[in-house]
């Protein structure tokens, strides 16, 4: 029993950081969004991705500039609650570049893996990694993790940095539905709907 209370009270607490933490991000009202990177994507249903080069060439490309484009339907902002979002999509851009066709064809397969080829702290540790510059304080980078064709959904990690101090201040896995005609607006409507997944954790918290 007494172990049990100290769990109950140590997950408090922590609800209770990050909570605090996410109140910060909320009054600076201003975040800096770095981006959707794929390199540890993985792709299941073989027959929902016949073409890996077009995937690699194009849609990662594709996908993050969408997101840029169309910011009203992508909103950070509604997520976060918060007024003020720049974007800064090099490191995204960098960091899929290295993503190779053979690479993108040993991430498909027809059986969903577990998280362990990419924990959530494997992104945390990913985000620290980068060299994340900011006018803002605090900055959101995402994950794709999984898009299952079989189940039509994408997964990803969201992660918040306080990029002055260096570290991560909330971290979770959302999803969302796919949706769509053409396989761009397909998954780009996964993180669409994992958005609204993140604005309900957030509201769940604060």
């Amino acid at each position: 029993m007494k172990k049990l209370l100290i769990l109950l009270l140590l997950v408090t607490l922590s609800h209770l950081t990050i909570a605090q933490s996410i109140k910060t991000v909320q009054k600076e009202n201003s975040i800096t969004m770095f981006g959707v990177i794929y390199t540890h994507n993985t792709y299941i249903g073989s027959y929902g991705f016949n073409n890996p080069s077009a995937i690699e060439d194009l849609y990662f490309k594709k996908w993050n500039n969408m997101f840029l484009a169309e910011k009203d339907k992508y909103s950070i902002e509604k997520s976060l609650q918060i007024e003020q979002v720049n974007y800064y999509l090099e490191i995204a851009e960098r960091e899929n570049e290295k993503v190779t066709t053979n690479q993108i064809e040993e991430a498909i397969s027809n059986t969903s893996r577990n998280r362990k080829h990419f924990s959530i702290e494997n992104a945390k540790s990913k985000a620290l990694s980068y060299n994340l510059k900011s006018d803002t304080r605090f900055g959101i980078i995402f994950f794709a993790v999984e898009y299952n064709k079989i189940d039509e959904k994408g997964t990803y990690y969201a992660v918040i940095l306080d990029t002055q101090n260096k570290t991560v201040v909330y971290a979770s896995e959302i999803q969302g539905m796919a949706k769509g005609f053409g396989f761009r607006n397909y998954w780009a409507n996964t993180f669409h709907k994992a958005l609204k997944d993140l604005r309900n954790d957030i509201r769940n918290i604060t």
